[in-house]
This record gives structure tokens, C-alpha cells and sequence, in this order.
């Protein structure tokens, strides 16, 4: 395991991670239980852990919840993708994944095929469609791919441009165990691209093979560092190293299975990924 001097803990107290001081109450959607709350360092956080309990919701517990997010953003910034900056917190004890709270009005929710195509970095959806199939992310819809409205230019219009959110549904889902992941390694493009404006806005080769090629770059070791960075208590025991695995195998087999599936991008100009 890669150690990390910041996650030594004593006495169930954490000392180097910041604080909640506000529990401001549930996200009211969604099967994660997210919660938002208020941190000694000024920042509204939504925040998820496998510690906020699901069974009055009627949906499955999900013990990796906090361990999907924190490796999808761990990935997210070695790929470059335009994500929430997030963080690890306390609450009561607990470690939580915290993502920084979107202000109403900043963005829009959910998204359109109009809103899409007004993006600025609409191009960033090759990198999308290849991180998506390489964590096997099953939740992609219109609600988890925001468009944030990042300030009035001086012509009048919106700028807007894509954000990705919410990862709890990749790798290890509710109610599932790190096993099944294995049944899912030659999954192809068609099992985690949903959105039509998506898969259509998916035309240019090269730009498909640049962010393949993105992807495989991740080194063994950064790989590594990511998924074995988790805290202990987000991480169910003996979980590391499956996931680990799972993802280098996915990462060999990803050119070949986004491949295998490009007839599911209906406008991707011919030649070889």
C-alpha cells in the first residue's frame, strides 16, 4: 500500500484533514445520501461516505461510495478533465469525500442538447467518453454532466462550458462487490455513453485517438498512487488491490474496445483508433 503521512490517525480523530462545522442537511436526490455542510475553511461542501447510512431510502448501501469518487477525481486531474475541486473532510469522527457546493444559478440542471452545444470545451467530451469506459461509469446522464455558466462576456452572451460530476456509479456499484467488476472488463462504449449529443458530437479520429493515448499514458505508478491513496476507513478492507488491477486491465483494453464499439458514434469519420 502507498502510505500517506496526512491519513495516519489516532483515536478515530483526524487531525490533518478540515473540519465540518455545519451539517446543513441532505441533498434531497439521489441514492448516495450526499448531505451539504459548511467546513472550518469557509467552503459549502456536498459530501459523500460510506458512514451515511441508505436504508430509509430503500436503495442498496454503497460502502465505495467515497472510494469511486476520490479515484475518478484522482484520474479526472491526471487526464485534465474540467471537474469540481474536491477534497477529504471530517465530520464527527468520519472521513467523507467532499466536492465544493455549486451556488443555484451557477450552472444549469440538467442539461440540453442546446446547452451542449453552446460549451466552449464541448471538445472535452472525447476525453469524457474515454474516461467514462475506462472506470466503467454507469450514470453519465443529464444531471451528472452540468454545464456551469462561467461569467457574462463583454458581448452579452453566457459562457458556458462542461463539467464532470458525480462518480459514485463508476467502478463498484451499490450493493455489489469489488468481484464483479471482473464481468466488466470488455464492456464496450455502449454500456456507459447514454446521451445522444454526446455520441454524435463524437466525429473527429485523431481527436478520439488523443484521448485514448491520454489514458494509456497513466503510469502504473500514478495508477497506483491514486487507487492506494484512499483512506482506510473509504476503502473496504482487501479492495485495493482488485481495483487496482481491474483498472490496468481495463487501461490495456481500452483502445480495443472503444474499437470494437465505434459504430455506437454514428458520426466518427472512418479510420483506424
Amino acid at each position: 500500500m502507498v502510505q500517506n503521512p496526512l491519513w495516519e490517525t489516532s483515536d478515530n480523530v483526524y487531525p490533518n484533514f478540515v473540519r465540518v462545522e455545519d451539517d446543513l442537511g441532505p441533498v434531497g436526490k439521489g441514492v448516495s445520501g450526499a448531505r451539504y455542510v459548511s467546513a472550518e475553511n469557509g467552503t459549502e461542501y456536498l459530501i459523500k461516505g460510506p458512514s451515511l447510512k441508505l436504508k430509509s431510502t430503500g436503495h442498496p448501501e454503497h460502502p465505495h461510495v467515497a472510494a469511486n469518487e476520490l479515484i475518478a477525481a484522482g484520474l479526472a486531474r491526471l487526464l485534465g478533465l474540467p471537474t469540481l475541486d474536491s477534497r477529504i473532510v471530517e465530520m464527527r469522527g468520519q472521513l467523507f469525500f467532499a466536492s465544493v457546493w455549486m451556488p443555484a444559478g451557477t450552472f444549469y440542471d440538467p442539461i440540453t442538447a442546446e446547452l451542449f452545444n453552446g460549451c466552449a470545451n464541448r471538445d472535452r467530451t472525447y476525453g469524457l467518453v474515454v474516461f467514462d469506459a475506462w472506470l466503467c461509469n454507469t450514470d453519465r446522464h443529464g444531471g451528472n454532466l452540468l454545464v456551469r455558466r462561467a461569467g457574462i462576456p463583454d458581448n452579452g452572451g453566457e459562457r458556458l462550458s462542461l463539467l464532470l460530476n458525480d462518480h459514485s456509479h463508476c467502478l463498484v456499484l451499490p450493493g455489489k462487490t469489488v468481484e464483479a467488476l471482473v464481468a466488466r472488463l470488455d464492456s464496450g462504449p455502449q454500456d456507459y455513453c447514454f446521451l445522444p449529443y454526446v455520441r454524435g458530437s463524437i466525429q473527429v479520429l485523431r481527436q478520439l485517438q488523443a484521448a485514448i493515448a491520454a489514458a494509456e499514458a497513466v503510469t502504473r505508478r500514478d495508477l497506483e498512487t491514486v487507487v492506494h491513496s484512499v483512506p482506510d476507513p473509504l476503502m473496504p478492507a482487501g479492495d485495493r488491490d482488485p481495483i487496482f488491477q481491474f483498472l490496468l486491465d481495463r487501461q490495456e483494453r481500452l483502445r480495443r474496445v472503444i474499437s470494437d464499439g465505434r459504430a455506437w458514434f454514428p458520426n466518427l469519420e472512418d479510420g483506424s483508433l
